[in-house]
């Protein structure tokens, strides 16, 4: 099943939130599940590790809808900070390692 297949799905009755929200978290999911996909195809799929990579994403989209459709409002809030949180210092993390190695390469190319 697809990423978008899984986010099209509807929102069980009695989980939908009053006074005109009740399209946030789907068009919230969609946001997200667009913008995956669109990264994903600009990636491609080539080697086992992207593969993988792609299904972990995939993974933790299904961890957000399930959490976006069964938590309150003030959870699903708590939810997306502690997730964006998460993600940010992720970022943080991979852009030093991506700047530790091309401090290597750069090194490995000056020897050369």
């Amino acid at each position: 099943m697809s990423s978008l297949e899984v986010l099209n799905a509807e929102t069980p009755p009695g989980r939908q939130e009053s006074r005109g929200t009740e399209h946030l978290p789907n068009n919230l999911i969609n946001v997200l599940s667009s913008k995956i996909t669109e990264l994903e195809d600009s990636i491609g799929t080539g080697n086992a590790a992207e593969r993988e990579a792609a299904k972990a994403r995939r993974k933790e989209l299904r961890g957000v809808i399930k959490a976006l459709s069964d938590l309150p409002a003030e959870e699903k809030m708590t939810f997306l900070q502690s997730k964006y949180t998460h993600m940010a210092s992720e970022l943080i993390r991979t852009e030093k390692a991506l700047l530790e190695s091309q401090g290597q390469l750069e090194a490995v190319t000056r020897e050369r």
